[in-house]
């Protein structure tokens, strides 16, 4: 990315600062505008108000994946460490499976070759 330097920048934007001096606006407003604005911006504070006092923790962290999963570096990293988490711990739990059917199929063994063993796995 190349940095322009700050009197270059301004001398870029010359013309449309004329332009934008030169223009007006020609078609009216709604109805009520304003009136209508200022409501709105009073429902959100008030929303934002009661939501910032009464959220729980749960809330708080989808409203916080609401605003930061559009990203999408940060979109990567929570799939991958999802991925990753999902993995070892279906890694963990065939380890244990694995362990504990190890010891029943070695009883198993035991048993069938000599009956009267008694094996350390039941």
């Amino acid at each position: 990315m190349k940095l322009m330097k700050p009197e270059r920048l301004s001398e870029d934007h010359e013309p449309v600062r004329k332009i934008l001096q030169e223009w007006q606006v020609t078609s009216p407003l709604p109805p009520r505008f304003a009136e209508n604005v200022w409501r709105r911006i009073e429902q959100a504070d008030s929303v934002k108000a009661r939501a910032s006092t009464s959220m729980s923790p749960w809330a708080v962290l989808k409203a916080w994946l609401a605003v930061t999963l559009p990203r999408p570096a940060f979109a990567f990293s929570y799939v991958s460490v999802l991925l990753v988490a999902g993995l070892l711990a279906g890694y963990w739990h065939a380890r244990v499976d694995t362990t504990k059917w190890d010891k029943i199929l070695a009883g198993r063994y035991v048993q069938a070759v000599d009956p009267f063993q008694r094996s350390s796995g039941n």
